[in-house]
Order: C-alpha cells, then structure tokens, then sequence
C-alpha cells in the first residue's frame, strides 16, 4: 500500500495529486479515487480547486495559490492518472451527468500525516 507523508506536498505538485488521490482532502471537500478524476474531466473540480484546498488546510504555502508553473503540474499529475484509469463500462443515462455534490469519501489507503 503507498502512502504518502504530508510533508512531500511543499516539494511536488504530483506529491499533492497523489495525496489528493487517495482521499487525503476529502474533509476539504475534495473526492477520492476515481471520483476526483471524474469530477476533473467534468470540470467540476480544477488543479487550483486542489491546490487552493491543500492551501487552506495549512498543507501548502500560500504563494503556490498565484504559480501557474505549480498549478499547471498539478493539472499534468491529474491528467497522468487519466491514463492509468480504465474505461469506464456503459451507465444509464441518469448515471452520466455528475452530481454537482461532492461523492463521499471512503478512506481505501493509509495517509501518514507527518506532525
């Protein structure tokens, strides 16, 4: 299982997407696994939305809210995971348009916070 130390987030924009990945902002109202990445090719969540709430979570400096080279490598971790993702089977029309609510976070991996 990976895990990913808080600490990371100040050093790598895809440590954040990772940590975001596995559920670590889901008390910021950000969507774990599969949910992130559906609400992101939906536009429903943005690499600033991410970055803005590892910002107000005292995890990320606020400057890194205004770096455009920092956001935009978050936007790159995100599109990454597309690929890893597969396809997604057929749903029934009332299943395609994403709730604008957030999905509820399930907690499927350890997250080390790094006091």
């Amino acid at each position: 299982m990976r895990s990913i130390i808080l600490d990371d987030l100040k050093h790598s924009p895809f440590s954040l997407v990772t940590f975001a990945y596995q559920s670590g902002l889901c008390s910021q109202g950000i969507p774990g696994w599969r949910s992130l990445i559906t609400a992101h090719q939906h536009q429903q969540i943005s690499s600033l939305d991410l970055v803005q709430k590892a910002v107000e979570a005292n995890l990320l400096p606020t400057q890194l809210l205004t770096n455009q080279e920092y956001i935009n490598a978050v936007d790159t971790g995100l599109y990454l995971y597309y690929s890893k993702q597969p396809e997604p089977k057929a749903v029934s029309s009332s299943r395609q348009v994403l709730d604008k609510t957030v999905p509820s976070c399930r907690v499927e991996s350890q997250i080390f916070l790094k006091q």
